[in-house]
Formats: C-alpha cells, structure tokens, sequence
C-alpha cells in the first residue's frame, strides 16, 4: 500500500469561520430493519459534498435500487429533498442499464450482474447542500426498505467543528466485501437442538472471520475423530417436502462429513481450509419432513492430511419448500384502478363484474373502454403468474383470476400468496384478504387461511398494479392430500 501526503505549513491559524474536510465510512451488512440506511448524521454548521457507495442484495436482484434518497436538513420531519430511486441519484437510469462510466461528479465504478452487486459515486461540488444545525442523509433500502442489502458508504463534507463523534469503525474482517452470499431467513443452527456422539458442540462468535454468516455466529461441533457423529433437529417444518440449503464453514481444523436422512447418506463434504472461511452450501434434496421436523444426521469420515482436526461448522439452513401452484386460472381483465396518487387508489375497491357474477361465456367493458371476457391460462412451474402479457394496458389497472376447490371435507387450509402490486382473496363470494401497497411479488408474502366448505369452492384473487411488474403467486396446502383444484370443476 502506496501513499504520499502533500502538505502547507500556515503561518498562523484559520479563522473560526473556516469549514474542515470530513469523511465517514459506514456499513450494514444485512439491512433487515425498517428504516432508511443511514449515510450520515451530523451536528453543526457546513455543507455536504457527496459521498460514495457501494450495494449488494442477498437475491441478486437489483430491485433495491427502487430506493429513494432522503436528506433531512436542520431538524426537519419530513426530508426537504426526496429522490425517486437509486440510480438516479447517481444521475443514472433504469438500473444502471448501461453499465459503468466516470463522469466528473458522479460515476459508476462497479457493477456485477451476476451478484446485483455495483459501487457507485456522486460529488456535490456545484450543487452541495448546506445546513446550518444538522443534517441526516439516507438512503432506501429498496421501495419501503423492503429489500435486505449489504450497504457501505463513505460520506464527505465540511462544517466547522468541533464535529459529532464518529461510531466505531466495524473490526478489519467485517470490512471485507461478501465472499459467500448467505441469504436471509436461515433457520440458525444455534437456535437448534443437537445431540452428539462423541462430540463436543458449542455457539462460536464469528465477526473475526467475516461478514458472511448469519447473525454472526454458527454451531461448532468438535468431533472426537471418525465415526463421530451429531444429529440436528429442525422444528416446524409443516410443508410437505423440502429442498434444504445447508451452510457450513471450512477451516484448518476442520474435517470430511457425510449428511443422512432417515438412514440414507444424501451429501457429504469436506471442509478443511488453510483458514477459517464460508463454506458456502450444499443442497439436500426432497426431505420429507416426520411428524412437523426434520432430523439430519452428521457422520465424520475422516479429514484432509493438512487438517489438524475433525470439527464441523454449521451456520445455518435454508429451507425451501418444494411448492405446488395453483396449476391453472381463468383470467379476466383489464378494469380501471383509478388513483388520485401512487396510495391513493380505487380499483381494488371497486366493485367489478366478476365480484357479482361468473358467467365465463359474458363479455364486459373494461379499461379503456375495451371488451374483455374470460381466459385461461396454465400458471409456469415456477409458479411466477405474470399479468402484464396477459391484459392490456397492464398499468393502472386490475384483473381477476378464478379457479375452483374441491375438498372431501370441511376443514381449514392456508393460502400462501404474493402480488405485485395490491390484491384481494374471495372464497364463495366472501372477502378474506384485502392488501393494498406496491411490491414485487414473491412466493409466499402472506397466509390466508380458507375455511372449505365439503364439495367445491370458488377461489377468486383481485390483483391490481399500479405501475410496472404485474404478476402473482398462489398456491394451498393441501398436506392431507384431499383437495383437487380445477377451472373447470373436473374431478
């Protein structure tokens, strides 16, 4: 590391009313919080020159750059400049469509589509912002902070001092750009139940190695040597078959470990390293859980002739449920969603055809004054039901989608749904889930639970959009096996 510092010695000292050059570097490794990530907060008098910054999700996508600016100056409540996304800020577009570029005061230095991962930068020098008091500069995490990112920054400014004492700076490991990308919603191995044989276990800390694992911590289980053996346990696993994502660590006294499941070996691993590193995952495939839980066992098998022990790291398991989608809908659509702002809208509250009547023959008027009557349509496997090819205009608008339930009892299911952007779930006529913001849609946002009647049941979902992605997802639990879902009522 090279550097060289030019100075001019004064003659005498600078006059109170001279502003120092500040700069603070920040980060949050997981953004799973509420509020807006926090670039700066300053006491005093000055003025803010820009900053830099650099962004990673834990999905890949890029849909955190839907975050707006919000700078608060001199004690303000609500933020006197409010932005409308993040790249623009950076005086770009459409998610940095065109890659990098240096521009004198504002540049894109890094971007990585395969990690959604870019560093970007933006200085203030003819436009810089003054405050007086204070100010407080911050950034969305994605629309809402919906978003879970890992955000740093470096932050510039001057003011007079003296200045607000900086936080600490994060330890040398935890200042390292994410090596392994472990996503949110692990089950932490901590939190389980483990019991041994010939082992000891034990919670490490590791904020001294990393960013990577979750909550910063993982199980360590320290084997005795081959044919040692633990068995981890994972409550609450209520869907029917899981594909599990199981995180581990490697280090220099770690050995080779092979993964059972109800007695038969699914994976294995080996994971000596010359240092304490992320392991990364490996994938159990189509385990079915027991009685609500999943009970995997761990067998070690021997270590790498470098290795000075057997040890094990877990970190964490994600559970991904092997999900079945409602197969196929009628759809009709598009109606009006008017709106007097972006919250301020109607559609999901107006009362269409399809809320008074199914008649799949019946032609109606829709947006734009246009005739729309009923399709149907077979959902993809990925279960990702698109709208916006399906009806247009798809912006500012809602459509419906119908199918029908059979179940060979009364009885109690969840709905699992998610919908970009508002959406509302009618069982026989009745309204059970009304949700109103904008999103992206994901698998399973929220739970409606659908009291069946014994025969068959019209399931009717109202999805509005307002501007942008247009789809949904649906499916039910049917973890007794006894439903059968159909358009047309075939049994």
């Amino acid at each position: 590391f090279y550097y060289q510092i030019n100075y001019q010695q004064l003659e005498e000292p600078l006059t109170n009313d001279v502003a120092y050059f500040h700069a603070n570097w920040r980060r949050d490794i997981r953004t799973d919080y509420e509020e807006n990530y926090s670039i700066l907060k300053a006491e005093g008098k000055g003025h803010f020159v820009g900053l830099n910054m650099s962004m990673q999700p834990y999905n890949r996508s890029l849909w955190y750059l839907e975050g707006d600016e919000m700078v608060y100056v001199d004690g303000e409540k609500l933020p006197s400049i409010y932005g409308t996304g993040t790249e623009d800020y950076f005086t770009a577009g459409w998610y940095f469509k065109n890659g990098t570029f240096n521009a004198p005061y504002h540049g894109l230095v890094v971007k990585d589509d395969s990690l959604g991962r870019v560093t970007a930068y933006r200085h203030h020098i003819p436009d810089p912002i003054p405050f007086k008091k204070s100010i407080k500069f911050t950034m969305e995490h994605g629309h809402g902070n919906q978003e879970i990112c890992d955000f740093s920054s470096t932050a510039y400014w001057y003011q007079k001092e003296p200045h607000k004492k900086f936080e600490p700076i994060l330890k040398a490991a935890l200042r390292i750009p994410l090596r392994v990308v472990v996503p949110n919603g692990l089950v932490e191995a901590e939190g389980l139940k483990v019991k041994t044989r010939h082992c000891l276990v034990f919670t490490e800390d590791m904020p001294g190695f990393g960013p990577e694992w979750s909550g910063l911590k993982q199980v360590k289980i320290e084997a005795g040597g081959q044919d040692a053996s633990f068995k981890i346990t994972i409550p609450d696993a209520i869907e029917k078959s899981y594909n599990v994502d199981l995180y581990f660590t490697k280090g220099p006294d770690y050995g080779k470990t092979d993964v059972f499941y109800k007695g038969k070996r699914v994976a294995g691993f080996a994971s000596y390293y010359e240092q304490v590193y992320p392991g990364g995952k490996i994938i159990l495939n189509n385990l079915k859980p027991v009685d609500n839980q999943l009970d995997i066992k761990f067998v070690i098998t021997g270590k790498d002739k470098k290795s000075t022990g057997y040890a094990v790291g877990i970190d964490g398991f994600k559970l991904n449920p092997v999900r079945e989608f409602i197969p196929e809908w009628y759809v009709i659509g598009p109606f009006p969603n008017e709106r007097d702002s972006d919250i301020l809208r109607y559609g999901l509250d107006t009362v269409y055809p399809p809320e008074k009547e199914i008649n799949l023959t019946t032609t109606y008027i829709g947006a734009d004054s246009q005739q729309v009557k009923w399709k149907k349509y077979k959902t993809p496997q990925r279960g990702y039901f698109t709208l916006w090819d399906k009806c247009k205009p798809y912006e500012f608008v809602v459509c419906y989608a119908l199918t029908y339930v059979y179940s060979t009892e009364e009885q109690s299911v969840p709905l699992l749904i998610g919908s970009d952007d508002g959406s509302k779930v009618f069982l026989n006529d009745e309204e059970l889930y009304r949700f109103l913001d904008v999103r992206i849609a994901a698998p399973d946002q929220d739970k409606v639970e659908l009291n069946l009647k014994k025969g068959w049941n019209k399931l009717l979902l109202k999805i509005e959009n307002n501007f942008g992605g247009y789809a949904f997802y649906a499916r039910i639990l049917d973890l007794k096996s006894n439903l059968k879902i159909s358009v047309d009522k075939n049994e």
